[in-house]
């Protein structure tokens, strides 16, 4: 199976929240463990919930760079 990157996100209408998935996992090597994660996910209908506001984002930032001052 060929897959273009893309995700799938759905956010409340209240804004309290954001959940989403990537609809073809996060690695196209069949090795990986990786490989069809994020697939099974969506079949099962567990979405992951995503960081949604400034503080969840900062809490879940796995790398940060720089590029300009402010």
């Amino acid at each position: 199976m060929t897959c273009r990157r893309s995700s799938a996100t759905a956010a409340t209408f209240r804004f309290t929240g954001a959940k989403g998935l990537l609809s073809c996992s996060q690695s196209t090597d069949p090795a990986s463990p990786h490989y069809v994660d994020q697939t099974l996910l969506f079949e099962k209908k567990q979405w992951q919930t995503l960081p949604f506001t400034a503080a969840q984002i900062r809490a879940d930032a796995k790398n940060t760079a720089r590029i300009a001052e402010q």
